[in-house]
């Protein structure tokens, strides 16, 4: 029969906010056995030796004869910073346990706590059970694949879980399942949809028909390479790829794996991520004091939402930029050139960008010229056309004359 022994050691990682607790399993009809450190540990708090070994007399030994143990570190990365030494609580089962999976031969089940903690499952035809299964390690997620069962059979299950603490088991209520008839020889079937976070990352959602285990490859050619593996069973799949080329063509594929084994291998497709963005507009024509102004400054590609900004330099007095629309408006209210710079970003993330320089030429409308403009005022553009128009008649009053007297006395 074993026993277990609490041995509290005071130099170890400051991580832990004083003593950790460590557990040495032993015969009960022995108490010669001890946790020792190899080397001696510095004076200051936070300094440690993680050199350790166990040491112990055998009690069967008439002589006493004492066994040491090759010397180990503690591993403390189970452990996390925010609990104590005194940590008694034991997890909390948040969700489940469901049963997320059933063949005839097989069920997984699922369940969280609230707690990284082990994952064991008592199941049998009854409720006094009498067999197990567990996965390895101490998680928050649980999934357990209770194996070898008959098919069309109820069963009955609880399952348990306990902190690195050794807090618990945790037990769930009793449930129940009927294993299916027929064995599952389908793979299961994948429907992916891809969406463009930014220009340069692609997020690849998939949901399968049935809990599976998924690896997605990709690459920048059919020939994929690179695999993103999620090894829990699940029916909504995500997957992100960064660092891609804005308006490159990428490839990837889908595998899915049914706890059964069933495997669905999916073949290349391709996306094409989206353009980065970019300014179309070139040049900005003049203005004229006085005289309203509307001019859009154009950009394409990006995601999402594009807002435009002023980055460096100023628009015209009385001039403004519309951050949704890129439309520079208003009315000029001094002449002048005026240079500035527009932005157009996306809403990505991360954003693509894009700057161009512009200048703006406003004319005060009294001398003619400037872009934009409307030339001289309406008093004057009166005056012109009533010059001419007399101008006109003069010259056709002289055409007619010369007809009247000229021409008959040539034909005398």
């Amino acid at each position: 029969m074993n026993t277990r022994t609490i041995l509290s050691y005071a130099a170890v990682p400051a991580m832990l906010l004083g003593l950790a607790v460590v557990y040495v399993s032993a015969s009960s009809s022995s108490t010669n056995y001890r946790l020792e450190e190899a080397s001696t540990p510095g004076t200051a708090r936070n300094t440690f030796s993680t050199n350790f070994r166990v040491v112990g007399t055998a009690p069967e030994s008439v002589a006493g004869a004492v066994g040491v143990s090759a010397n180990f570190r503690l591993n403390l990365d189970l452990v996390p910073e925010s609990y104590l030494p005194d940590d008694l609580t034991p997890p909390v089962i948040t969700a489940g346990p469901t049963v997320i999976y059933l063949a005839n031969n097989r069920a997984l089940i699922e369940w969280t706590t609230d707690e990284l903690a082990t994952g064991v499952v008592d199941y049998g035809l009854t409720v006094a059970y009498g067999s197990q299964a567990s996965h390895t390690g101490f998680e928050t997620l649980h999934q357990v694949l209770v194996t070898g069962l008959t098919a069309g059979t109820l069963y009955n299950f609880r399952v348990n879980s306990t902190d690195p603490y050794l807090n618990g088991p945790t037990q769930s209520a009793n449930a129940t399942f009927t294993t299916l008839a027929a064995p599952d020889t389908a793979p299961p079937g994948v429907t992916p949809t891809v969406s463009f976070p930014a220009v340069t990352v692609a997020q690849i959602d998939f949901t399968t028909s049935e809990a599976a285990s998924t690896v997605l490859r990709h690459g920048p050619t059919a020939a994929l390479g690179t695999d993103l593996d999620d090894p829990a069973f699940r029916t909504s799949h995500s997957r992100t790829i960064s660092g891609l080329a804005a308006g490159a063509t990428h490839f990837y594929a889908i595998d899915a794996t049914d706890p059964s084994g069933n495997t669905n291998t999916g073949t290349a497709t391709s996306f094409t991520l989206p353009a980065a963005v970019a300014i179309t507009t070139t040049t900005l024509p003049g203005a004229t004091v006085g005289q309203t102004y509307s001019q859009f400054v154009a950009a394409t590609g990006g995601v999402g939402t594009v807002t435009f900004s002023i980055t460096s330099g100023a628009l015209p007095a009385g001039l403004s930029l519309n951050a949704a629309t890129g439309e520079i408006s208003g009315t000029p209210t001094a002449g002048g050139a005026a240079g500035f710079s527009v932005r157009a970003v996306d809403s990505g993330t991360p954003a693509s960008e894009a700057t161009q320089a512009f200048a703006i030429n406003v004319s005060t409308g009294d001398g003619g010229g400037g872009g934009g403009g409307g030339g001289g005022g309406s008093d004057g553009g009166c005056s012109t056309g009533v010059a001419s128009s007399y101008w006109l008649l003069l010259l056709l009053g002289v055409a007619a004359l010369w007809l009247v007297r000229v021409v008959p006395a040539r034909r005398e």
